[in-house]
C-alpha cells in the first residue's frame, strides 16, 4: 500500500532544528502538495495522522536519541520534550532524521512506524525513513528471501531497511553496497517509489544519506535539499511550508537529483557521480 509521508534530515545547531520540527508538524496537518486531493486548498491527502518519529544524533557522539509513537506528531505530548531537548541544547552540533506518516491502508503498528534502525553487515547502525512503497512483488521477493513469514503486518519499508542492511555478494563497502541495491530496486518496475533518507552510525562517522527514485506525482515526490551553515534535505510539502516563513529559503533550496545517492556530513552535500 502507497505511503504518503512527510520527512527531513537536518545537520547543524540543535536550536535549529526546532523550527524544522515546528514545520514538519504543521505540514502533518495539512500538506498542499499532495496530489490525490482534488481541491488542494481543502486537502484531506494532506492530514498525516499516523504515527510519527525521529531519530537524534550528536555529532560527538555522546547522545543517541530514538523515538516512534503511534499519536500524530502534533497531538503527541513527547513532542514537546523534543522540543525542549533541542533548545536546551542550543549550540550542540546534530543530525535529526524526522518522519510523519499517513498510511490508511496499510499496517499501523509501531514495527511500521519510521524511523527504523537496523544493524548493517559491516557492525555500522542503519537509520531509515521513506516515502513511497515497494512493488507488491518485490516486498514479496524481499520478505521471503529475508526469511520474514508475516511480513503483511509490518510496512515495506521495515522490510527495505533489513535488505539493505545485508551484504550483497562482492561488494565490500557499505556505499557501493546501498547504491547496488537502491539502483537495482529502481529498474525493477514503475510501481516501486524509492524517497528515502538515511543515517549511518559506526565507530569514526556519521553520514546522512538521501536517495529518490519516482516515476509520477512529481510535485509530491521531488524532494530538496540546502547545502548552507546548516544542511537539508526535505520533501516537497515541507518545502512548500517553510518558504511561506522564510523567503532566504526560496534562494538556496535545490532539487535533489533523482537515482543519484546523495551525501551529507557537516562539510557539505555531494551528489554520487556514478
Amino acid at each position: 500500500m502507497m505511503s504518503k509521508c512527510r520527512m527531513f534530515l537536518f545537520l547543524g545547531e540543535a536550536r535549529d532544528a526546532v523550527e524544522l520540527l515546528n514545520a514538519l508538524k504543521e505540514t502533518a496537518i495539512t500538506d498542499y502538495t499532495c496530489p490525490w486531493s482534488k481541491n488542494m486548498y481543502r486537502n484531506t491527502c494532506g492530514h498525516h495522522p499516523h504515527g510519527w518519529g525521529i531519530a537524534l544524533v550528536t555529532l560527538d557522539k555522546d547522545h543517541l536519541y530514538l523515538y516512534r509513537s503511534l499519536f500524530p506528531i502534533w497531538l503527541d505530548h513527547k513532542y514537546k520534550h523534543i522540543s525542549d531537548i533541542l533548545l536546551r541544547w542550543n549550540k550542540k552540533r546534530i543530525f535529526l532524521l524526522a518522519h510523519a506518516r499517513r498510511a490508511p491502508h496499510g499496517p499501523w503498528n509501531l514495527l511500521s512506524t519510521h524511523p527504523f534502525h537496523v544493524q548493517c553487515w559491516d557492525s555500522s547502525i542503519l537509520i531509515v525513513a521513506h516515502n513511497g512503497k515497494l512493488g507488491e512483488q518485490i516486498k514479496e521477493e524481499l520478505a521471503r528471501n529475508l526469511g520474514l513469514s508475516n511480513y503483511n503486518q509490518v510496512c515495506d519499508t521495515y522490510i527495505l531497511a533489513h535488505y539493505l542492511a545485508i551484504k550483497e555478494e562482492n561488494i565490500n563497502s557499505f556505499e557501493g553496497n546501498i547504491k547496488h541495491k537502491l539502483y537495482s530496486l529502481s529498474q525493477k518496475d514503475n510501481d516501486t517509489t524509492l524517497d528515502l533518507l538515511m543515517l549511518r552510525i559506526d565507530w569514526k562517522n556519521i553520514v546522512g544519506y538521501a536517495y529518490s527514485h519516482f516515476t509520477h506525482s512529481f510535485r509530491y515526490y521531488q524532494m530538496f535539499f540546502i547545502d548552507d551553515e546548516f544542511k537539508l534535505v526535505v520533501s516537497s510539502g515541507l518545502k512548500v511550508t517553510l518558504e511561506s516563513r522564510y523567503e532566504k529559503i526560496q534562494e538556496t533550496i535545490q532539487k535533489l537529483p533523482k537515482f543519484k545517492l546523495t551525501r551529507g556530513t557537516f562539510n557539505g552535500i555531494t551528489v554520487d557521480s556514478d
